[in-house]
């Protein structure tokens, strides 16, 4: 009785093709994840202090949009987060894009949110080296309130 081409050959090449696929595939969807989140959680537990930092800038800076007046050319009530020297906060108008700044003198939160600001940085630093992993989307997540900052920066 011949046997067809696939009846001879078929189960060789499905051994051959299927363990190194089921390889590779048990990789990507199982390891590589695992290796990610094992890195993630190192990193987290090791710059406690800066995520910290980091939770305490973006309730401030929630506090702070509540308490800015609207802007004076457009009217619209949506501050970004821009710029910050030594003692000045620089925001933009998410409406007309135009700059303001805001001294410590004015709001007591800009004192502290300017002392905070190095966690940011380094927050920054973090996602710019890998901004692909599962970390870098973590720390854009806990960063939201300073989105605008994050994509100006290079």
């Amino acid at each position: 009785m011949p046997l067809t081409f696939l009846s001879e050959v078929g189960p060789l090449l499905l051994f051959t093709t299927g363990i190194p696929l089921a390889g590779v595939l048990l990789f990507y969807l199982v390891l590589e994840p695992f290796l990610e989140n094992r890195q993630r959680k190192r990193w987290l537990k090791a710059n406690r202090t800066t995520m910290r930092s980091l939770m305490v800038l973006a309730h401030l800076a929630g506090r702070l949009r509540e308490r800015v007046e609207p802007c004076p050319h457009c009217g619209t009530a949506e501050p970004e987060f821009w710029e910050h020297d030594r003692h000045l906060l620089v925001l933009r108008c998410g409406g007309c894009k135009r700059n303001f700044t805001l001294s410590q003198r004015a709001y007591p939160e800009i004192r502290l949110m300017l002392r905070l600001m190095p966690a940011l940085t380094l927050v920054l630093m973090q996602i710019r080296q890998g901004p692909g992993s599962r970390l870098a989307a973590h720390l854009r997540h806990c960063c939201r309130p300073f989105t605008a900052y994050l994509k100006r920066i290079p």
